[in-house]
């Protein structure tokens, strides 16, 4: 498929990230599913909320392990298990250097995180850029620190539609104050490459945190996703 560098692009990836704690980790039954992320690259960090299921005592000893002692995690914290026995579910979140990391590189390429999970050592990814090229250049970025074994992209035609020309019909999709900040973001060429605004200038406008209208466009972008394509 033909993409114009005005397209934007949904795409899904599995990643061997040979430089992160998730490879270190492969020999371990293990399923991390992310549900929020915020990336700050002023001070150089990014957190990442997510839920960690282990079969094993064991298996649980040695992920949390390798998470607090690799170079690229800064720190560890809110550990909450989330059932009786095993297999556990453990919430916790993640403070790591932005370093390597593809989340980071995915937002400095002005990409949408929409999904991330890690499983015995493959990271699943799922992004959305504001066109081709940006898409092509995370790629070739981070296949500079592991491999990217799996790829597929989703030519997205009507996100602008839906921000652009629908206004007020947004609300059968999403949440009101969702429906106002993606408009906003939109309007203020923030999914443009380069970006025109940034996440703390979006924040600074509507009174908001940066992570508050993170989460925000990206509950957003998964919606309109779902939506469009049935994901």
């Amino acid at each position: 498929m033909y993409y114009s560098n005005s397209n934007i692009i949904y795409v899904e990836l599995d990643y061997l990230h040979t430089t992160d704690w998730t490879m270190r980790a492969k020999v371990v039954d293990y399923d991390m599913v992310i549900f929020d992320s915020y990336v700050d690259s002023l001070k150089s960090f990014t957190l990442e909320y997510g839920i960690l299921r282990v079969n094993t005592r064991d298996d649980l000893r040695r992920v949390l392990s390798i998470l607090m002692n690799h170079r690229n995690i800064l720190n560890v914290f809110g550990l909450k298990p989330l059932n009786y026995g095993y297999p556990k579910k453990v919430r916790l979140v993640v403070k790591g250097s932005i370093g390597d990391s593809t989340r980071y590189l995915a937002h400095m390429y002005n990409g949408a995180e929409i999904s991330a999970h890690y499983k015995n050592g493959v990271e699943k990814w799922g992004f959305l850029f504001p066109n081709n090229e940006a898409a092509d250049s995370f790629i070739n970025e981070i296949s500079k620190h592991g491999k990217v074994i799996n790829i597929h992209k989703r030519q997205i035609d009507n996100v602008e539609d839906y921000i652009e020309l629908y206004g007020n019909k947004l609300s059968l999709v999403l949440d009101d104050i969702e429906a106002q900040v993606l408009s906003y973001a939109y309007k203020k060429g923030f999914f443009n490459f380069p970006k025109k605004v940034l996440l703390k200038d979006l924040a600074s406008d509507l009174g908001l945190s940066p992570s508050t209208i993170d989460k925000y466009i990206r509950n957003a972008l998964r919606k309109i996703l779902r939506n469009i394509f049935e994901i």
